[in-house]
């Protein structure tokens, strides 16, 4: 016979997220076997899933957020490009000309390329329109005569 109580205890560790790998392959190969354990892990979910919504909403104080940015800028610190200056010596790998040329010029070309874009939509729009509109009235001028020779073919 099999002892359940080291499962039941470990279904508790699984639903804290306490347990290593080679324990939650353990409880899994159990509970896939013995129902009275899946249902005990089953009743001890909705238990913490209860118990969470029982919890008080904590917010944490405003200075944390200021605390945590400063912490992650000098983690990391992000260098500001120099400005670009027209009489600036072009030159070694980090100069001004260098990183304005790079970073720069990217926002202005897709602006560009987007007008250019929604200016030949707009003219094969209008230009299609008026091919229908020319269609239409050559289909008008020709119907009257498809409309004889329509009338003679069937004599």
């Amino acid at each position: 016979m099999i002892d359940h109580d080291p499962f039941i205890q470990l279904v508790a560790g699984h639903e804290l997220g306490g347990l290593d790998d080679d324990e939650a392959i353990e409880l899994d190969r159990h509970l896939v076997g013995c129902a009275g354990c899946a249902a005990e892990e089953r009743a001890f979910g909705g238990a913490m899933a209860a118990l969470a919504l029982l919890a008080p909403a904590r917010h944490p104080p405003q200075s944390l957020r200021g605390s945590i940015m400063t912490a992650i800028r000098a983690m990391a610190p992000v260098p500001d490009p120099a400005p670009f200056r027209p009489g600036a010596v072009m030159g070694g790998e980090g100069s001004s000309w260098r990183r304005w040329v790079l970073w720069s010029w990217p926002r202005p070309l897709a602006v560009g390329v987007a007008a250019a874009l929604v200016i030949v939509s707009l003219g094969a729009w209008v230009g299609l329109t008026n091919l229908r509109s020319e269609l239409d009235q050559q289909r008008a001028a020709v119907a009257p005569g498809q409309d004889q020779l329509a009338l003679w073919w069937r004599r």
